[in-house]
């Protein structure tokens, strides 16, 4: 006679087994937390999000640490130094090489804008190709024919980049590649970029503003290729000024950048289109933004510790680079300091947030003290004393020496 036991040590495998047949089915799933080619079907509100991982690497290649603004190109330059201070700032002789021109081939400075360069070349290839295979589904021929013309040309500027850092680099336009790329000469690297940014331009945008606020449009391009005739001469040996006239008038003509009044409006936090767009000068931009986009530290690396109680900030800025005192000349500097640019002397009116400024603004000690006072009628926030910029002046003291501030902000 079966046991209780017998039976349930029999019925069990039939159990697993009746199981395992209805649940093994069926395996396609739902995703509802991912974006794959099945659940996605781009519309023309979509075509930013689609070419936005090309552009990402430019954060980081401009305004991050070790950029091209930090020291690829600016340091090595007649603008911009950093020389060692009482906090620091000598770094294993970073800057200095980089200022005085004695790098080595095991200096690792120019590692970042190299690899940025190539990292955006990459996810640039990478998009045109899941476009062109259909991974990207972009059905309406107009907009498809756009975004390649958009992103063929960020390709092309960084080429252009590494054209005026390094000359003679690897020309890579297949993502599924996988064979070691052979060395391009300068010339063929020229040619590519020339070739590239005239072939796409007339199928790029021509609008402005928000819709294409940090992204390729004509101006853009056309911007770009200009730079690159101008410094022909310099890449390839054959001068090409001839060429870069034409690009700019075109880009007068079109009506949609101009120069600003003054030369702070470019710099200043209404200057873009998405903050109030009083800035009519700034062709392309990287939209950095302390939210969304906040790798850029250069406020820290070029404001002085000081400037923390002039301009409110949370953290002590770290005083690194400056301007150079060779440049620019004194007339220049003069004309600067003229229009609000360049100032000279000690910062003695902190912004404060009230009359006592309760918030942590200026220390009592703080030369010249406070800057709070009522305004006069119709006088905007922001100006007579509260503006960034303007609680500088020659000062002169037995503790105080003169400096040479230039604007970064």
């Amino acid at each position: 006679m079966p046991t209780f036991s017998t039976v349930r040590a029999a019925l069990l495998p039939l159990g697993f087994l009746l199981l395992a047949a209805g649940a093994c089915t069926d395996l396609n799933e739902t995703v509802y937390d991912e974006i794959t080619d099945t659940n996605f079907k781009p519309g023309e509100k979509d075509l930013g999000s689609l070419v936005a991982p090309a552009y990402r690497a430019l954060a980081g290649m401009y305004m991050g640490w070790y950029g091209i603004v930090d020291v690829a190109q600016e340091e090595p330059a007649d603008v911009l130094v950093t020389p060692e201070r009482v906090n620091g700032w000598w770094d294993g002789g970073v800057y200095y090489r980089q200022h005085t021109h004695s790098w080595t081939l095991d200096s690792y400075t120019f590692s970042h804008t190299w690899g940025n360069c190539f990292s955006s070349i990459n996810d640039v290839n990478r998009v045109i190709y899941q476009i062109e295979s259909g991974t990207i589904p972009v059905r309406n021929d107009s907009a498809r024919a756009g975004i390649l013309a958009e992103l063929r040309a960020l390709r092309a500027y960084d080429y252009a980049l590494l054209l005026d850092d390094f000359r003679n680099v690897s020309i890579v336009t297949d993502f599924t590649a996988k064979d070691l790329p052979k060395q391009n000469t300068a010339q063929e690297v020229y040619d590519f970029v020339v070739t590239e940014l005239t072939a796409v331009i007339p199928g790029l945008s021509k609008e402005a503003g928000v819709a294409m606020y940090g992204r390729m449009n004509r101006w853009a391009a056309e911007a770009i290729l200009a730079r690159v005739y101008l410094n022909a001469e310099v890449y390839v040996g054959t001068p090409a000024y001839d060429k870069v006239i034409p690009l700019t008038q075109d880009i007068i003509d079109g009506g949609k950048y101009a120069l600003d009044p003054s030369y702070r409006t470019p710099f200043s936090v209404a200057a873009g289109p998405l903050d109030g767009g009083q800035s009519h000068e700034v062709i392309w931009a990287v939209p950095y933004d302390h939210v969304y986009l906040p790798v850029s530290n250069f406020h820290m690396k070029t404001l002085k510790p000081e400037l923390r109680y002039v301009f409110n900030m949370d953290a002590q800025p770290w005083g690194g680079s400056a301007g150079n005192p060779q440049f620019p000349g004194l007339e220049v500097r003069d004309l600067l300091r003229r229009n609000g640019v360049v100032r000279r002397g000690l910062p003695h009116r902190p912004l404060c947030r009230g009359p006592h400024d309760a918030g942590g603004g200026a220390p009592p000690d703080w030369p010249g003290g406070c800057s709070c006072r009522a305004r006069h009628p119709g006088e905007a926030a922001g100006v007579r004393g509260h503006q960034p910029g303007q609680g500088h002046r020659d000062r002169r003291g037995p503790h105080a020496r003169q400096y040479l501030s230039v604007r970064l902000v």
